[in-house]
């Protein structure tokens, strides 16, 4: 059965997230604070899976950037599912976001090889995977 979309109510982003190269996370905080942008130190998380750092331009309203750094990433930067695109539905719990918009894909024909998974343990944030359409994730928090 196909489900609209609209059904996630007013969706607004909440960050967008970016590999960094092992190691280079101190280079790319640098570069940010010399183009003028400033970390947001409270969001900063890191654990055995790399760490992760927060960004974002002087304009209050500006948009925030995850740079994420992986333990054992691969130092060539390849395409990997880190790199997404993190958003809030007002209406839909984020498994049920989640799962609409794999139908939504499904019935318009880019399905092939979508898939979700929750994010964290307690289902609070979930991940939609359309690699028909993109080459990145979207994080449903």
């Amino acid at each position: 059965m196909y489900r609209s979309l609209r059904s996630l109510g007013f969706v607004t982003p909440d960050h967008s997230a970016y590999q960094v190269r092992t190691g280079m996370m101190n280079a790319a905080l640098y570069f940010f604070e010399q183009i003028g942008w400033l970390e947001i130190s409270e969001r900063k998380t890191s654990g055995p899976w790399g760490q992760a750092r927060f960004v974002q331009a002087l304009a209050s309203d500006s948009h925030v950037y995850q740079l994420t750094e992986l333990s054992d990433g691969d130092p060539n930067l390849i395409e990997t599912q880190e790199n997404h695109i993190a958003i809030h539905s007002s209406l839909a719990s984020a498994q049920v976001a989640a799962e609409n918009i794999l139908e939504w894909a499904n019935y318009v024909g880019a399905g092939e090889g979508a898939s979700i998974e929750p994010a964290n343990a307690a289902g609070t944030k979930w991940f939609v995977y359309l690699p028909a359409l993109f080459k990145f994730g979207i994080e449903i928090i």
